[in-house]
């Protein structure tokens, strides 16, 4: 989980980021129904900002136009919002305090062979971790 913001936000101006600068801002998040939602809550109450301003929204799209449009932050996972972040648009913060690893992956149903779509969904998937990977993208995460 990062903190992210866009490129030219205030919070970036210095060179780490406390819990009282993060409590200045709105914060727009994941819904508390997504698995990750849950998760982020956890964390802001470990932060001791469960009780700031807050806007929840399912959409990923949503959320990245409340930070494109204004001085709202979000947490979430980095990889959710990577390609702003490779254009430069959106930039991420490490927390305060760490968060929990969060276990990603492809699932297959058992027995099921593979597709050409799957095969091609996969190798494009890997050459798109692969290319974070090389520019450094993962690093940040």
């Amino acid at each position: 989980m990062s903190l992210l913001a866009r490129a030219n936000h205030p919070i970036f101006k210095n060179a780490s980021i406390s819990v009282d600068e993060i409590g200045r801002y709105d914060l727009v998040l994941p819904t508390v129904s997504q698995r990750m939602g849950q998760e982020i809550e956890q964390l802001l109450h470990r932060l001791g900002l469960a009780a700031g301003t807050s806007y929840r929204a399912s959409s990923a799209s949503f959320i990245r136009e409340m930070l494109y449009g204004g001085d709202c932050l979000s947490i979430m996972p980095g990889l959710m919002m990577a390609g702003d972040i490779l254009r430069g648009n959106l930039r991420l913060a490490p927390l305060p305090i760490a968060s929990s690893a969060r276990p990603a992956g492809l699932i297959w149903r058992a027995g099921a062979p593979p597709t050409p779509a799957r095969r091609a969904f996969v190798a494009i998937l890997r050459a798109y971790v692969e290319d974070l990977a090389r520019k450094g993208v993962l690093a940040l995460l």
